[in-house]
């Protein structure tokens, strides 16, 4: 989300979460792969559907603040183009939402939700205090309390990953990188 309410900083917050939650999978072919829309008044594609790590965070940090409107409908009418573009047919898809304001057009959002659910699991990432939970509840996928991660503030999308909020939501799928010897130390 790049709109207006967001402001800079919000942004800046935005920008820091992307790239570590990116940093949080195993992006290569036959794995993960994802894309990027920034979204305010225009709809931005950074980058299609892809396994290359570079030009995902690449793209994040390039990305710019637009300070418009919430024209949500057509991110994720948008996300479905690109779904339907670059996506896998035998991988779950997946359309994520990071958001801090109701769209200027709730209908057209519900509408496209509707659409999104037939192709991918749609997943909100509301922020602040300033959205309708209820119409969130029916835009996510089902069951909502696993396709709705939220956050009080910008600043603890980051910290609410790290913690491991998120994922476990996100990705059953979940590999612990770590060993254990005998004695019980983590490696």
């Amino acid at each position: 989300d790049g709109s207006g309410s967001v402001g800079s900083k919000g942004f800046s917050q935005e920008k820091e979460f992307a790239e570590a939650f990116i940093k949080r999978f195993e992006i290569e072919p036959k794995k993960t792969e994802m894309g990027i829309i920034s979204f305010s008044y225009y709809i931005t594609i950074g980058t299609q559907i892809t396994d290359d790590t570079a030009a995902l965070t690449s793209t994040i940090e390039g990305s710019e603040w637009d300070a418009m409107n919430t024209n949500t409908a057509a991110a994720l009418g948008t996300a479905l183009e690109v779904l339907a573009a670059s996506g896998r047919e035998a991988a779950q898809s997946i359309i994520m939402v990071v958001t801090d304001g109701m769209p200027n057009d709730a209908e057209a959002t519900a509408m496209m939700a509707e659409k999104v659910k037939e192709k991918a699991r749609l997943i909100f990432v509301p922020v602040g205090k300033n959205l309708d939970m209820d119409a969130l509840y029916q835009w996510a996928s089902f069951p909502p309390e696993y396709n709705i991660l939220s956050a009080k503030k910008f600043k603890k999308l980051l910290s609410n990953l790290n913690s491991g909020e998120y994922l476990p939501d996100i990705c059953p799928n979940l590999i612990c990188r770590e060993t254990i010897d005998k004695i019980g130390r983590a490696s």
